[in-house]
């Protein structure tokens, strides 16, 4: 949640939980306005945080892939940043492959593609415009602007209550002209913003995937969760390599094949931030988690598998996201109530 007003009843309080961003989570610990600065928590009950992150989706490279396989991952990928106009704490957004995998251009090329005909949901999350803004101005022509227009009824409808509809920044950077602090990887950007960093590893399973997951940790902002997909060639040649990377990536949750999403609809599966690299003046992706329903003690972090291929992936154009006039109403709606909030 955006709030961060003190509450009268604290003092009889067992414990807080929020939702939404780090700068929220301090706020609302120290009672002050978020952004601004307090010396020391006046919120002394423990609190714990379900936050966002800037998602690593990881695509091992291997020379085995084909067209049918590329243009499905392409297109799960396309869905996930299109859903609710990216504004999700667990939307993708850095896309890391090998610069030398030879399937690398025909995945983004495929992957624009499948972007250019979902449309983008209506920006109706408070602050997305400004963030997006924040965005396009720092890469400038480097952003491809991307997006399918709203049908012609929800577009009128939504420009009037929200501004018009945002097209996806694609950002495509090689790792070796990377900036310390390079925005689009050390920001969470809660808008429709995508960097595809081309990363220098050999395009072998053995050589990416040690050089992905030292990226994802230590270049890429929080730690809630992240996409490894893994083609089946590549688990049978380095399963060494694989087992390394499912154990070093310090993230809350770890979805094989499959976007994030899939293991936060399991109710038994823990979600929450990689919560020992997590504290309250570090906070992060957030301390704690939520679902876990069978209990477990210290639940650190769930890996969620599916095939390689799965009709649980979303891989088609998905008519719900042909946002109706009438959705749009309801966006508006729910926009206020997020706007108390924030």
């Amino acid at each position: 949640w955006g709030g961060a007003k003190p509450n009268a009843a604290d003092a009889a309080l067992v414990r807080r939980a929020s939702v939404g961003v780090a700068a929220t989570a301090a706020a609302l610990v120290r009672h002050a306005s978020v952004g601004v600065a307090a010396p020391q928590p006046k919120l002394a009950k423990p609190i714990t945080s379900e936050l966002g992150c800037v998602t690593p989706y990881i695509i091992t490279p291997d020379a085995a892939w084909t067209t049918k396989q590329l243009t499905h991952h392409a297109w799960q990928l396309a869905n996930a940043c299109a859903a609710q106009a990216h504004c999700n704490c667990l939307s993708p957004q850095a896309l890391l492959i090998a610069g030398d995998w030879e399937h690398a251009d025909t995945f983004v090329a495929t992957l624009k593609d499948a972007l250019r005909q979902i449309p983008m949901a209506v920006p109706y999350y408070p602050g997305v415009q400004k963030r997006h803004a924040k965005f396009a101005e720092h890469y400038g022509d480097r952003a491809e602007r991307i997006g399918e227009a709203l049908s012609p009824g929800a577009a009128a409808d939504a420009a009037e209550r929200f501004g018009e509809a945002l097209p996806l920044l694609l950002i495509d950077l090689a790792e070796a002209e990377l900036e310390a602090g390079e925005l689009a990887i050390s920001e969470e950007a809660f808008a429709p913003v995508l960097a595809v960093v081309r990363l220098a590893a050999k395009p072998t399973a053995e050589d990416f995937l040690p050089a992905a997951t030292a990226f994802a940790n230590e270049r890429c902002w929080g730690n809630l969760s992240c996409t490894l997909v893994l083609h089946p060639a590549s688990e049978a040649a380095a399963p060494a390599a694989v087992d390394a990377a499912l154990e070093s990536l310090r993230y809350g949750i770890v979805a094989i094949n499959a976007w994030s999403t899939l293991a936060y609809a399991m109710e038994t599966a823990s979600w929450g931030g990689y919560h020992v690299d997590n504290k309250l003046d570090d906070v992060r992706s957030g301390v704690g988690v939520v679902r876990n329903c069978l209990m477990l003690d210290h639940a650190l972090k769930s890996v969620v598998r599916t095939p390689f291929l799965s009709k649980l992936h979303l891989t088609q154009k998905i008519d719900d996201f042909s946002i109706g006039p009438r959705m749009v109403r309801a966006m508006a709606w729910m926009s206020k109530v997020i706007a108390r909030y924030a």
